[in-house]
């Protein structure tokens, strides 16, 4: 979906420059493995979050559900894997 959907917007994003100082940003969505090393660098190293994501929204506003689903996916799963560390020790 990050591919097929949010990826061009993105590049609706950087051809308007709002990814100053960011050289991946561009193609952070380009292909299904940059879209994941995309997520895990920002959600779970909560690295670039604000400034790979915020530009997305605000040019796409619907893309802000996507981002909700995918960052609530990805707290419950880690949120499952220590539990799961603290119930089998």
């Amino acid at each position: 979906v990050a591919v097929q959907v949010i990826h061009p917007i993105n590049l609706e994003v950087a051809a308007q420059g709002k990814y100053d100082g960011c050289e991946r940003c561009p193609r952070a969505f380009s292909s299904v493995q940059s879209a994941i090393l995309t997520f895990t660098q920002t959600l779970l190293a909560g690295d670039g979050w604000g400034q790979l994501s915020v530009p997305i929204i605000e040019q796409a506003p619907l893309t802000y559900l996507y981002f909700l689903l995918v960052l609530t996916t990805v707290c419950v799963a880690v949120v499952n894997l220590i539990l799961v560390a603290i119930v089998e020790a």
